[in-house]
């Protein structure tokens, strides 16, 4: 008897445990794109505005909102310099929806009727993978975001972070190829090398404080010159900034085997040496002198 009723009641346990389940296994899934281009848009969010859970979109575009319940859900897409879109969906049990964003980008329109399209960060490292698959050639790169979450001073410690990439000094090597078959490039204009035995530039001459993105050229481009074969490097610097802004930043250190030690060995020059002179501390001993 005893044994029925437990029998019975882990039946009707697990059933509630199996409809529980049930309803939580619909999903929502679909691609983001660029409605002129038909571009995948990478790093889109997805949220559904209920609860304000959400996703991203993948490098190929797609996004998937899983383990939802049955239900209506309005689901919101955005992205940088896009205009956000609200979609309203029904969900059913153990259903999946494909649902699909095409993104338009963000214009403003002023008073005489000119239109001006909103900059894009071209800082971010999101940038800079829309770039990157657009390519043609084999590409590279180093962001602004990078370089600033490294801590890199100049662009010959920013660059060794690219794979295949080194320095000699400060000049780079690619792959192998000395600088002799590296060329480099300010905004697409080449830079002409200062030293008439090398071709590339030394690389510490760029702070990074004024660099965008470091772009990597490691095939030939017919859009580019012919006259490398290690690698084409292009430093991007900042556009002008929409407003004032400023910038700075200290350091401080200290060695901890002399500073603030008391046993440090070091010789008694008086009180007074800080101040530029000698109180007489400093005197050959009279013993010396005899």
């Amino acid at each position: 008897m005893y044994k029925n009723h437990l029998v019975f009641a882990l039946s009707i346990f697990a059933g509630f445990a199996a409809a529980a389940q049930g309803t939580n296994q619909s999903s929502i899934q679909g691609k983001v794109t660029d409605k002129a281009t038909g571009e995948l848009l990478l790093g889109a969010t997805i949220i559904l505005e209920s609860n304000s859970n959400g996703t991203m979109s993948d490098f190929d575009g797609n996004y998937a909102l899983t383990g939802l319940s049955a239900g209506t859900y309005r689901v919101v897409g955005r992205f940088i310099a896009y205009n956000s879109i609200q979609q309203e969906v029904v969900v059913g049990d153990n259903e999946t929806i494909v649902l699909d964003f095409a993104m338009e980008s963000a214009v403003i329109a002023i008073e005489n009727e000119a239109i001006v399209a909103v900059r894009q960060n071209r800082s971010s490292a999101v940038y800079m993978e829309n770039v990157k698959k657009k390519e043609t050639s084999m590409i590279d790169y180093v962001s602004s975001q990078d370089m600033q979450k490294n801590g890199d001073s100049d662009v010959s410690s920013a660059i060794k972070r690219v794979s295949g990439v080194y320095t000699m000094g400060n000049f780079v090597v690619v792959r192998g190829l000395s600088d002799r078959y590296v060329r480099t490039a300010l905004n697409g204009a080449e830079i002409p090398s200062l030293d008439p035995k090398r071709s590339s530039v030394s690389m510490d001459l760029f702070p990074t404080n004024l660099v965008d993105n470091l772009v990597v050229v490691k095939t030939l481009n017919a859009n580019l010159p012919s006259n490398y074969s290690g690698a084409y490097i292009n430093v991007l610097t900042k556009d002008f900034p929409d407003s004032f802004t400023f910038n700075y930043s200290t350091s401080t250190g200290f060695n901890t085997n002399a500073t603030f030690n008391d046993n440090f060995i070091t010789s008694y020059a008086g009180n007074t040496q800080a101040l530029g002179w000698d109180n007489g501390a400093l005197d050959i001993p009279e013993g010396v002198l005899g």
